[in-house]
Order: C-alpha cells, then structure tokens, then sequence
C-alpha cells in the first residue's frame, strides 16, 4: 500500500494533479513532526591547562604572548612627499623598516612601540564560560588564539546526561605547534600567539609564505611525508641547501610553481602523489 501511494505522489507532481485526486481517489495523508531541543554545555577537561610555546623565551615589547611588537612609524609618503604617521605589527625594526618601505614611506623613521590591543570583555567572559582564565598579561590576539583551540576541539574527555534536553562535555583543547615547527614559522616572519593551535600555525604558514620559501617547504614536506618523519624547523634540516636548489629550479617553472600554488596545506601533510609539484619533488630527490 504504502509504495502505491508514493507512486500515486510522483504521478501527481508529474503530471501537475493534486495528490488527492490522482487516478481517481482521494488519499488523506497526515503528516507530523515533532522537534527536540538538547543543549550541551562545554567546558576544559578538569586538570587540563591549554599550552603555549615558549620560542626562546621572546617576550613582545608590545605585550602578550605574540611573537610581534606594534609599531607606529612616522616618514615622509613617496607619493605625496607628506608626513604620514601608520601602525605595523612586525617581528623586529629590521622587519618594520621593510615593511614600511613596501608601504611607501621613505626613512628616516620616527619609530614608538604601541601597546596590543587587551581582551575585550566579550572575550573575557566567553572564555570564563568555558572555565578559562585569562593568561596574565595576555593580550586580545592570544585570547582569540586559546578559544579557537577550545571551539574547534571535538576531543571529548567525559560526558555527563544532566536532563533529558542538557547534558555536559568535559573536553581537551586541539594541540598546539611544536616547538620546532613554530621556531620555523617565526624565522619566516609568521606573525602568531604563542596560544596558537598546532593545525592554525601550519595553515598560516603554507599561505603566507613567500614563493621561493615556499617551494622549499613543499618539498620538505615531501620528504617527510615519504620518510616518515614529523614536519619540524626546515631549517635544521640535513636536505636544506638541496630543498632551496630546488625552489630556485621550482621558481624558474611557471607550470610547478602553479601546481605548488594550487596546493592546500592538507596536501602538504599528505601529498597528492599525481600533482605536477609532487612529481617535480620525486624527480629531483629520486624518489620512487
């Protein structure tokens, strides 16, 4: 009965009829739904502490657990050779008069620290939500950094049924970057918290490197990926004079260099072995 109904349904629509009336009969159908609401409130794992890099040590003029120090710089605007005044966040003065330059101002700079920006108390009292305190000394861009990682975690350590619409997650932070991986993005003037979620960093680092840099390290990845090893500091590698004679083959290819380009960072941590970067990787280093 019920597959002759739904026939009778699909006739009707197709042919423009009213389900009622299809074939000549008159068919009543009831239908109902009912809807449930469960709330699910989550918290930090009891005895859990959301962990943070050290990076040597660094510690931001600026404040906070950042590895950048605010700027405001005062130079002469090479197009309309007027004072300007403009705020930049740079890892160090050599960084800053680089960027500036690249925005146009001619030195001398007049160069003042800025303080960061603190939590807000938006922030603040979303983080008390989860039963976080703020990091003494934090600054806004590090408590951004520590609730992504709470947000974004589906790591749950116990789960507790209050009622039959409300129940509890006790749950663990995604991991942060290892230290020697974090010591690369920093070298490469990736700007972060020290708070900063492991997948984050690496996300940040693939899109914001340079092209010459970052041919380089997809081929690093590469060779981790194929020798089985953790994606670390690039740098400390044995294969690092090798990976940049490659970037500088890659970078003088337009067609590998826009295979590395179309890469997302997934691809980097597992390498589509079929892509025209992989293949250039592999031929170069022989791999098999």
């Amino acid at each position: 009965m019920f597959r002759k109904i739904v026939e009778i349904i699909k006739a009707a629509f197709k042919n423009d009829v009213h389900p009622s009336t299809a074939h000549g009969q008159e068919i009543k159908l009831t239908i109902s739904t009912e809807t449930t609401e469960h709330y699910v409130d989550r918290f930090i794992a009891d005895g859990i502490e959301v962990s943070h890099l050290n990076l040597g040590g660094y510690q931001s003029p600026s404040g906070g657990y950042v590895n950048w120090t605010r700027y405001e710089v005062k130079g002469k605007n090479a197009a309309t050779n007027r004072k300007n005044t403009r705020r930049y966040a740079a890892r160090s003065e050599s960084a800053l008069a680089s960027i500036a330059a690249a925005d146009g101002l001619l030195e001398p700079y007049e160069i003042r620290v800025m303080p960061n920006d603190a939590p807000t108390d938006k922030q603040i009292e979303y983080l008390h939500s989860w039963n976080v305190e703020v990091p003494v000394g934090a600054v806004k861009e590090d408590v951004s950094a520590i609730l992504s990682r709470l947000e974004d975690s589906y790591s749950v350590v116990a789960e507790e049924r209050i009622s039959p619409s409300k129940s509890v997650e006790r749950i663990r932070p995604l991991d942060g970057p290892s230290e020697e991986f974090a010591q690369y993005a920093d070298a490469m003037g990736i700007l972060f918290s020290k708070y900063i979620g492991e997948v984050a960093l690496f996300n940040r680092t693939v899109y914001c490197l340079k092209e010459r840099d970052k041919a380089a390290f997809f081929a690093y990845c590469v060779l981790c990926d194929h020798y089985h090893r953790e994606i670390g500091d690039l740098q400390t590698t044995e294969y690092f004079n090798q990976l940049y004679s490659f970037a500088d083959m890659a970078t003088a290819n337009a067609s590998i260099m826009r295979s590395i380009g179309n890469r997302e960072a997934s691809d980097y941590i597992k390498p589509h072995k079929g892509s025209a970067a992989y293949k250039a990787v592999a031929e170069f280093f022989g791999i098999k």
